[in-house]
C-alpha cells in the first residue's frame, strides 16, 4: 500500500494560519504491506505493535490484517527517501508554497549521523498567531520551527 496505511496526512493533522490562509502540513510517503490472516490467528491481537503496525484484529470480520512497513532485511525502507516532509499550502488557491524534507535518521540508525533524509512524522504541526509553525513527531526527537 502506498503511501502507507497511515496515509499522507492521516495521523499527524495540520495547523492553519487563519489570517494568511496557509495550512502547515507534514505529509508522509512510506510504503506498507498488508496481509489478511484468519481471525483465529488474531485473537487478542498478540502480535499487535501499535495502531499502525502489527496484527490488527479487524473486529467483526472473519480476517484480521498484519500491517508492516515495507522494509529491507537491514530494516531500511524499500523505497528511496524522502519519506516525510513539512509543507505550507495556500488555502486560497491550493498551491504548495514550499516543501522541505522533514527529519533525520540520527536516532534510528546504527550510525547516528543527522542526514536530512525526510522521515515519517506522526505528530502534527501547530502555528502561532504570528505565523510561526512548529513540528515534532519525527524519529529524531527534534522540535522544528
Amino acid at each position: 500500500v502506498y503511501p502507507g496505511n497511515f496515509g499522507v496526512f492521516d495521523w499527524g493533522g495540520i495547523s492553519v494560519d487563519p489570517v494568511r490562509q496557509i495550512a502547515f502540513v507534514n505529509p508522509s510517503y512510506m510504503a506498507f504491506k498488508s496481509k489478511l490472516v484468519p481471525a483465529a490467528e488474531v485473537a487478542g491481537g498478540p502480535g499487535r505493535k501499535s495502531e499502525t503496525e502489527g496484527v490488527q484484529p479487524n473486529k467483526g470480520a472473519p480476517y484480521g490484517v498484519i500491517l508492516e512497513a515495507l522494509l529491507s532485511p537491514m530494516g531500511l525502507p524499500c523505497q528511496a527517501p524522502a519519506w516525510g516532509y513539512v509543507a505550507a499550502v495556500d488555502l486560497t488557491n491550493n498551491k504548495t508554497l514550499w516543501k522541505h524534507k522533514n527529519g533525520t535518521v540520527r536516532d534510528s540508525s546504527p550510525v547516528p549521523i543527522p542526514l536530512s533524509m525526510g522521515v515519517p512524522s506522526l505528530g502534527g504541526t501547530f502555528t502561532t498567531a504570528s505565523g510561526l509553525a512548529f513540528l515534532s513527531g519525527t524519529l529524531d526527537q527534534y522540535l522544528r520551527a
